[in-house]
């Protein structure tokens, strides 16, 4: 009686594994990018299919901004008033 015998090599070669790895990770990087691109759709197709009666309401729109003083890093301190009629850009930053 003679048994039918199978050999299986496993290379383990580090080019092997370095190329599963790579393979691996393509995978991932594709499911990823999947995800994603499912994700931006459906925040398209929500925002295409929102209802049309939904308006927003800025109670502060063409009103006069109240005014506030501010002092600068310097230590002069400064008024919105002073600048009435002129363009001003406010910068807010956080330092911690």
């Amino acid at each position: 009686m003679r048994v039918a015998t199978t050999h299986i090599r496993l290379d383990l070669s580090p080019s092997c594994l370095e190329s599963c790895a790579f393979a691996q990770k393509k995978r991932n990087a594709v499911r990823i990018n999947c995800l994603c691109l499912g994700a931006l759709i459906m925040i398209v197709f929500a925002g295409c299919f929102a209802p049309a009666d939904r308006v927003f309401d800025f109670p502060l729109k063409n009103k006069p901004a109240l005014d506030f003083e501010l002092t600068a890093l310097d230590g002069p301190k400064a008024k919105l008033g002073d600048y009435r009629g002129k363009p001003i850009v406010l910068a807010f930053f956080a330092y911690q």
